[in-house]
């Protein structure tokens, strides 16, 4: 009965992980497409808010993925769910602080040292938080969440996309490192269409599994 509920409530938490997902790629469109990145103004708000309604989601996908998965992998869930819930504080941390702290520090004048707090750019605290959170446990997490699949067509294609995602994510780090800019566009394209793939992959499989 528990897992019955628990792969409900997955389903659905996939559902709405396909809907913040997209909303985050048309917001990372937007932006590339207005010609000025980091993005300024309500854009850059919603790209914040989107950001913190999504993390919750993820960790709590990954929540109801552990429950499910058969007792002998769960090594794996279990080890990819606390990677998720390290990887939920920085980028957290990041967008709360873009969003409550920089702009009364610059409405009141105060902004001595600012410009280490700054979500975007670089160098700057904030965006290496960044990195570290979806580039690094993102993909960390990924990559240890992919042996607990593979029975399957359906199983074999989340166990890809797993692997594929995690390195993706990975190379942000990477990119940071060696101050590529196109070595972030991997990273972007997990964070995104590949996170959408991921949830509409699980959306299946919960299904399948609650029928």
């Amino acid at each position: 009965m528990t897992n019955r509920y628990t792969r409900r409530i997955g389903y659905w938490l996939s559902l709405l992980g396909i809907v913040l997902g997209l909303a985050y790629l048309v917001l990372i469109i937007a932006a590339l497409a207005s010609g000025t990145f980091p993005p300024s103004g309500l854009l850059q708000i919603l790209l914040h808010i989107g950001i913190l309604l999504t993390v919750p989601c993820m960790v709590i996908l990954w929540v109801a993925v552990h429950l499910v998965t058969p007792v002998e992998r769960q090594v794996f869930s279990l080890g990819s769910l606390v990677l998720m819930a390290v990887f939920a504080v920085p980028t957290s941390i990041n967008r709360y602080n873009a969003l409550m702290v920089i702009p009364k520090a610059v409405a009141s004048g105060n902004t001595d040292g600012l410009e280490w707090f700054l979500p975007y750019g670089g160098p700057t605290v904030m965006a290496a938080m960044e990195v570290l959170s979806f580039g690094y446990f993102y993909g960390l997490a990924c990559l240890c969440l992919a042996p607990a699949f593979g029975a399957g067509k359906l199983e074999k294609a989340i166990f890809w996309t797993l692997i594929a995602s995690g390195g993706m994510s990975l190379s942000a780090v990477l990119a940071q490192a060696l101050e590529s800019i196109p070595l972030t566009i991997p990273g972007i394209l997990a964070w995104g269409p590949g996170f959408i793939l991921l949830a509409a992959l699980w959306g299946l499989w919960f299904k399948r599994q609650a029928a």
